[in-house]
């Protein structure tokens, strides 16, 4: 029943979410932050907010003054396929190098949700000022 109510609303949750995902690449692109966008051709479907932040320790004091603020925040690719146990006895190769476990460790994902307040979506980008240095 809470899946069939909640599909009369799906256009406007996508919406708002899309309204979040631009304020982040509108604000943070001032900052030195790899964020990952939709490419042109795509329309931004507004489920996840991806970082890469490669240095660990910038990564790690970011974790640090998020937790420190409050803002939750992910890493939706915490390991590489290949790494987890089950994939083993199935691999056939292996090419790339660490590739895979570069990218894992570099992921961060900033929140992003259904009608975020303006509130919110400033709270994050101040704690990203903090740490991150202006291009």
């Amino acid at each position: 029943l809470f899946l069939n109510i909640s599909l009369d609303y799906l256009p406007q949750r996508l919406a708002s979410r899309r309204v979040a995902v631009d304020y982040y690449s509108r604000t943070l692109s001032a900052y030195e932050l790899n964020q990952i966008k939709a490419p042109d051709a795509y329309l931004e479907n507004g489920y996840c907010n991806v970082c890469l932040i490669e240095d660990a320790d910038q990564k790690t004091r970011f974790e640090a003054a998020l937790k420190e603020d409050g803002i939750g925040f992910g890493n939706i690719y915490p390991g590489a396929i290949s790494d987890q146990p089950g994939a083993k006895g199935f691999l056939y190769a292996h090419v790339g190098g660490d590739n895979a476990q570069q990218l894992c460790r570099s992921v961060l994902n900033l929140p992003l949700f259904p009608y975020m307040m303006a509130e919110e979506l400033s709270e994050v980008t101040n704690t990203v000022s903090r740490i991150f240095k202006k291009r």
